[in-house]
C-alpha cells in the first residue's frame, strides 16, 4: 500500500506551511497550485491557520479580504470563495467538511481532521526552548522560520500584524540563544547568532554592543 494513501476510516490530515512558500498537504497529498481557482481562496486558508483556533467570523473575513466592497459583494465574494477553498481542499466532495467547516457564521479550518501547521511548530518550540534554555531546543525552534511569513504577502495588510509578531518572537530566541552561547563560553556560536539577529533587525543596540563585546 502506497504510504500517503488515505484508507476511508482514517482521520483525515492536513499539513500547512505559512514560512517560506505556501503548501498545503491533505491526506500525505499536495494540494496542487492550479487547484486554487482563486486567490481569496488561498488567503482563506491562510487566514485561518493564523488565526486563533483557526477560526473566524464570517464577517471578520469579510472585513479583511474584501474591505471595500459593499456588504451584498463581499458575501458573494465569501461564499464563492468558500465554496473554491473547499473543493481545492477536498475534491472528493464527502469530505470538504472535514478540512473547511462553515456553521452559524464561523468558518473554521480542519473541524474534523488532525492540523499541524509550521507557524504551530515554532511557537511550541520556542516556548520549550525557553523553558530548557538549551541550545539545542533553540536551534529546533528557529529551524521551521525559514524565510519569515509568506514572503508572497509581505505587503499584504491582514498579513502585517501576525508578520510582525513571529518576527519578534524569532529575534527574541537569536538574542537569548547568543546570550546562551556567551554565558557558556561558546564565543564563535554567539558572534554568529548575535550577527543573525542583526540580519532580522540591525538597529538592535544590545546586539551591536554584545558583538563588540565578544570581538
Amino acid at each position: 500500500m502506497p504510504e500517503n494513501l488515505f484508507v476511508p476510516g482514517d482521520v483525515p490530515y492536513m499539513e500547512i506551511r505559512l514560512f517560506g512558500e505556501f503548501s498545503v498537504r491533505v491526506n500525505g497529498l499536495g494540494v496542487p497550485p492550479a487547484r486554487w481557482k482563486l486567490r481569496s481562496a488561498k488567503t482563506l486558508i491562510k487566514l485561518l491557520a493564523l488565526a486563533p483556533h483557526h477560526r473566524l467570523h464570517r464577517e471578520e473575513v469579510m472585513e479583511l479580504l474584501w474591505p471595500d466592497r459593499g456588504p451584498q459583494a463581499a458575501a458573494h465574494s465569501f461564499h464563492q470563495t468558500l465554496y473554491v477553498a473547499r473543493r481545492a481542499l477536498a475534491p472528493d466532495r464527502s469530505l470538504e467538511g472535514h478540512f473547511l467547516g462553515f456553521r452559524e457564521e464561523i468558518v473554521s479550518l480542519g473541524p474534523r481532521t488532525s492540523l499541524w501547521t509550521d507557524v504551530g511548530v515554532f511557537t511550541g518550540a520556542a516556548e520549550t526552548a525557553r523553558r530548557s534554555k538549551d541550545p539545542a531546543e533553540y536551534e529546533a525552534a528557529l529551524a521551521p522560520y525559514a524565510d519569515g511569513l509568506l514572503p508572497e504577502d509581505r505587503f499584504a495588510d491582514w498579513s502585517a500584524s501576525a508578520r510582525e509578531e513571529l518576527r519578534k518572537q524569532h529575534l527574541g530566541l537569536l538574542m537569548e540563544l547568543g546570550e546562551i552561547y556567551e554565558t557558556r563560553q561558546c564565543y564563535g556560536a554567539a558572534i554568529n547568532t548575535h550577527s543573525l539577529a542583526l540580519g532580522d533587525d540591525p538597529f538592535q543596540e544590545e546586539v551591536h554592543r554584545s558583538l563588540m563585546r565578544l570581538h
